[in-house]
C-alpha cells in the first residue's frame, strides 16, 4: 500500500507476511479512528494471524520520549519536509514530550528490502496477468518500478526473509530506547497526481522520496500521519513511529501533537 498521508492521517499496520499489506483507516477526528480501529481489530477466523493486542506490554512511567528523525535517509530532504519535521517538533515540546535528536537503524536497508520482497512476490505472482490484461500505461510503469529492486532468486528470498526479522529486532530494541519515533512520510512535499504514469522517467526518484512509507510496511508498524501546515499551497505533515501492537498509544501521543498543531484540511485551497 502506497499512499501519500500528508494529505490525510493515515493509521498504517502490517500484520502478514506480505511487506505491502496493510491496514488503514482515515478519519478528520481522533474519535473517528478509533471508531474505525476498534472495528477492524475485531477477532476474525478467515485472519490466521490476527492479534488484538492493544499494548505491546512495554512499561512507560508518564513521562514519554519521542525519537526526532529529520532524515534518516542517504536521499536529500526538501526545505519544506524539514519544516514540517521542526513544526511537529516544536508541538512536541509544547505539550510536555521529551524529545531526543535519534538516528533509526538502517533506514535505507529496510526501504530497499521493501521493494526487494515486493516486486519479487509481484513478479511471481501477478506480472503476467497485468502484462496481459493491463493498459501500456501501467506496464511501462511497472517495468519502471521493477527496474528499481533486486528479482531474488530463492536463496536470497530466504535470506531476505530473515534480513526482514533482524531488521524487527533492532528497531524494537530501539523502542526500549525512545517510546516513539517522528520522522517525514515522505522526504519531498505532495507532487503531481499519475506522475509516475506521466514521466516514468522520475520513478527512481519518487520511490527514494516515499522510503519513509516502505519502512514502516516492512516492519509492521503503527504510523500515524499528521499534517503540519500549509506551504506553497501544498499541505505537509511528519509521520509519528510506534512499537509493534501499539496502535492506541500511536494515536494518544499524536492526538497531542495534534492539538498543539491544529488541523489543516478546511484550509487548503480546495475548500477556499
Amino acid at each position: 500500500m502506497i499512499l501519500v498521508p500528508t494529505l490525510s492521517c493515515v493509521l498504517l499496520r502490517c500484520r502478514n507476511h506480505s511487506p505491502l499489506n496493510g491496514v488503514h483507516a482515515d478519519w478528520r477526528g481522533f474519535d473517528d479512528v478509533r471508531a474505525g480501529l476498534e472495528v477492524m481489530s475485531k477477532r476474525d477466523p478467515r485472519d490466521p494471524l490476527q492479534v488484538n493486542a492493544h499494548t505491546s506490554g512495554r512499561p512507560r512511567d508518564g513521562q514519554i520520549t519521542l525519537g526526532i528523525a529529520t532524515n534518516p535517509f542517504a536521499s536529500d530532504v526538501d526545505d519544506a519536509v524539514v519544516n514540517a519535521m521542526t513544526q511537529a517538533h516544536d508541538a512536541a515540546k509544547t505539550a510536555g514530550i521529551k524529545t531526543v535528536e535519534f538516528t533509526p537503524p538502517c533506514a535505507d536497508e529496510c526501504a530497499a528490502l521493501w521493494g526487494d520482497l515486493l516486486f519479487t512476490e509481484t513478479h511471481h505472482t501477478s506480472r503476467s496477468l497485468i502484462e496481459e490484461h493491463g493498459s501500456a500505461e501501467i506496464n511501462r510503469t511497472l517495468v519502471g518500478y521493477a527496474e528499481h529492486y533486486k528479482l531474488l532468486n530463492m536463496p536470497q528470498l530466504f535470506a531476505s526473509l530473515t534480513r526482514r526479522l533482524q531488521l524487527q529486532r533492532m528497531w524494537s530494541l530501539m523502542f526500549e530506547e525512545i517510546d516513539a519515533l517522528l520522522m517525514p512520510t515522505s522526504l519531498i512535499p505532495p507532487f503531481e497526481n499519475d506522475l509516475d504514469f506521466k514521466e516514468p522517467s522520475k520513478i527512481p526518484d519518487l520511490l527514494r522520496a516515499q522510503s519513509p512509507l516502505f519502512v514502516v510496511n516492512l516492519l509492521g508498524l503503527p504510523s500515524v500521519a499528521i499534517p503540519t501546515h500549509v506551504e506553497n499551497g501544498l499541505p505537509l505533515g511528519v509521520q509519528l513511529v510506534a512499537p509493534m501492537h501499539d496502535d492506541w498509544f500511536a494515536l494518544d501521543i499524536a492526538e497531542r501533537l495534534e492539538t498543539e498543531l491544529g488541523t489543516l484540511w478546511q484550509n487548503l485551497p480546495v475548500w477556499a
